[in-house]
């Protein structure tokens, strides 16, 4: 069992096994779950987890609503009872909110409702949100929360883990440390020039760096707008100029921003002092410092915000490796659902070897969509999943089968199948092809 400190509660251990990011559906909405494994603890049960964002848009009935999205809810319960089957606190280390708007965390309340159901006795070490224009439904839901937290915390204006001192000297705080992994901030509240008040919303959230010391990234950019990628962009180039190293690479995987939003990423949008012929100048420098092998979208299907954008989904794969999925060293094509905004109709890319992946892969009814299993192992070896399953969608499916649907899992410990090796395209991580693991009920 890994040691907490006393004081803040958080794990003491040296070094990490692996780092497992789960990029769950939850259909217009988005869900990060990253479990942390001691590499001198027990192999079969995470020794930190952290919750980055946690909601879906809510656009039917509250029957609806509680029926539709209970799987990503029942993934979440399932693990924290896992824990306490192994006679550990069932314990989230960090939950982090990037901003306020509802699809990133309303499902929190059914998190904690399904908690109580099930008399799982819910710990959280620490609560962090930010991002501008919280409002009363916002709030409401971090008072739900804060009896399970030890400690609630906003970010404080502007914000940056990547410093430097009054000697000149370039350094990184942490928002938490679990081992030689290390979750930063990029930037929170960064300023808005883009008018409205969702805009300020997702542009004013935070921007989360997973660093597995040594091997490799997850960023979470959450809601990231043009305005919050020119600020990273200036903070990341700021570093590598002050430091001669890149600030976040290599990146294994990057969490799509805005779901893959066209109108939040194009600089023309205004106010970003960013001029010329490319929509997409700020994205494109923000994906030249970041490098991402592999882009993770988390969206709903033929939702009305039309995400993610081809476009968009073209500028950001500028470094996606292929081949992410195997099975017996074979690369498994993968299907992705977007929006083609030069034909103006949703469309589905059904065989694709390229890194990039979509929770929803079928714009048929009933939906086919998919969880998505990202690790990086300490010997520097990544491997990627998919457990894509049936989505519930209408009021007519009962809770109890609903709850029944959960993401298959490969044992905890199992290696993945190791021949042939893939080069990753971004730096020194290599790919290991897995065995694809099939779907869900």
């Amino acid at each position: 069992m890994t040691a907490r400190d006393p004081l803040t509660g958080d794990p003491q251990f040296a070094a990490a096994s692996r780092v497992e990011y789960f990029c769950l559906w939850c259909n217009q909405g988005m869900a990060n779950w990253i479990e942390i494994y001691d590499r001198d603890g027990d192999d079969t049960v995470p020794a930190a987890i952290v919750l980055s964002d946690f909601g879906a848009g809510v656009r039917q009935s509250a029957t609806q609503v509680s029926m539709r999205y209970a799987p990503p809810v029942h993934f979440i319960v399932t693990r924290l009872r896992y824990l306490m089957d192994h006679d550990l606190e069932p314990r989230i280390d960090r939950v982090v909110i990037s901003h306020q708007d509802a699809d990133h965390l309303n499902l929190l309340q059914a998190m904690v409702s399904e908690c109580e159901r099930r008399t799982i006795p819910l710990r959280i070490t620490e609560i962090r949100w930010g991002g501008g224009n919280w409002g009363p439904s916002a709030n409401a839901t971090l008072r739900r929360l804060t009896p399970f937290a030890d400690r609630v915390r906003p970010w404080q204006g502007t914000y940056s883990d990547y410093r430097r001192n009054m000697l000149g000297a370039f350094y990184k705080r942490a928002l938490f440390r679990a081992g030689n992994v290390f979750f930063r901030t990029l930037v929170v509240d960064a300023p808005i020039y883009m008018a409205g008040d969702d805009i300020e919303r997702n542009g004013s959230g935070a921007v989360i760096v997973v660093e597995f010391d040594g091997v490799g990234t997850i960023i979470l950019p959450g809601d990231a707008t043009v305005d919050t990628l020119v600020w990273a962009d200036d903070r990341m180039l700021w570093w590598e100029r002050g430091t001669g190293t890149a600030a976040v690479r290599p990146c294994f995987v990057m969490s799509v921003p805005h779901h893959g939003a066209y109108r939040t990423l194009i600089d023309e949008a205004g106010g970003t002092g960013v001029d010329g012929d490319d929509e997409f100048v700020a994205a494109r420098a923000f994906i030249e410092l970041t490098r991402p092998d592999s882009l993770a979208v988390s969206a709903g299907a033929m939702n009305g915000h039309h995400h993610p954008h081809l476009s968009v989904l073209n500028v950001l794969s500028s470094y996606a490796g292929t081949g992410g999925l195997s099975d017996e060293g074979e690369a498994v094509t993968h299907s992705i659902a977007y929006w083609n905004d030069l034909a103006n109709k949703w469309e589905i890319a059904p065989a694709i070897t390229l890194n990039v992946y979509t929770t929803i892969i079928q714009l048929d009814d009933p939906n086919w969509v998919a969880n998505y299993q990202f690790v990086m192992n300490s010997d520097r070896t990544v491997h990627s999943h998919w457990f894509p399953f049936d989505a519930p969608t209408s009021a007519s499916d009962t809770v109890v089968v609903l709850m029944q649907v959960d993401t298959p899992e490969p044992p905890p410990g199992t290696p993945p199948v190791t021949p042939p090796v893939v080069p990753a395209r971004s730096g020194p991580i290599t790919r290991v092809t897995a065995r694809r693991t099939g779907g869900g009920t």
